[in-house]
C-alpha cells in the first residue's frame, strides 16, 4: 500500500512538472516579461500585475489574439500590443527621435519645444509639452502622458 501511495504521488507530481513546462511555454514573447510579475494565459488572455511610472503594481489584462506581432509589452503598468520591428518614420521629418512617437499623437514643434497628445494609464489623453534642446542623447518618452527625457 505504501509502495502504491508512493507511486501515485510520484506520477502526480511528474504530471504537474509536465503541465507547468508545456503551459509555461505559451506565454507570448515581449518586454513586459521583465517589468510584470503573476503573469498568466487563460485562453488568449494575457494577464499580470505590471509596474507603472511610480513603481506601483497594476494588475491589466490583454487578448494576445489583437495583438499583429502576438507579443505584449508594459505601457506605464498595463499591457498592451508589444511590438519588434522600429516605429514608422514620423510625418514630419524634422520631429526629434523617442519613444513617445509609438503612443502619441498631433505632434508638432515650435522652436526647441516638442509638443504632443499622450495617452496617460487611465487612457486621459494629455497635451504636454518638452524642450528638446537638453534631452540631446536621451529619450523622449511618454511618462502617463507627459512628455519625459530619459538617459540611458
Amino acid at each position: 500500500m505504501t509502495r502504491f501511495i508512493a507511486a501515485l504521488c510520484a506520477s502526480f507530481a511528474l504530471l504537474m512538472t509536465s503541465w507547468i513546462s508545456v503551459n509555461a511555454q505559451y506565454l507570448p514573447g515581449g518586454s513586459y516579461q521583465g517589468s510584470c510579475r503573476n503573469i498568466t494565459m487563460n485562453g488568449p488572455i494575457l494577464s499580470a500585475a505590471c509596474t507603472g511610472p511610480q513603481g506601483h503594481y497594476h494588475y491589466s489584462s490583454l487578448n494576445i489574439t489583437h495583438c499583429p506581432s502576438g507579443t505584449a509589452r508594459n505601457i506605464n503598468g498595463f499591457l498592451a500590443c508589444g511590438v519588434y520591428a522600429p516605429p514608422p518614420p514620423p510625418p514630419h521629418h524634422h520631429l526629434p527621435r523617442g519613444s513617445y512617437r509609438m503612443s502619441c499623437t498631433n505632434m508638432f514643434m515650435r522652436g526647441d519645444q516638442l509638443t504632443a497628445v499622450c495617452p496617460s494609464a487611465n487612457g486621459t489623453r494629455i497635451q504636454s509639452s518638452i524642450f528638446v534642446r537638453p534631452c540631446r542623447g536621451g529619450d523622449i518618452q511618454n511618462r502617463n502622458g507627459y512628455l519625459a527625457c530619459v538617459f540611458p
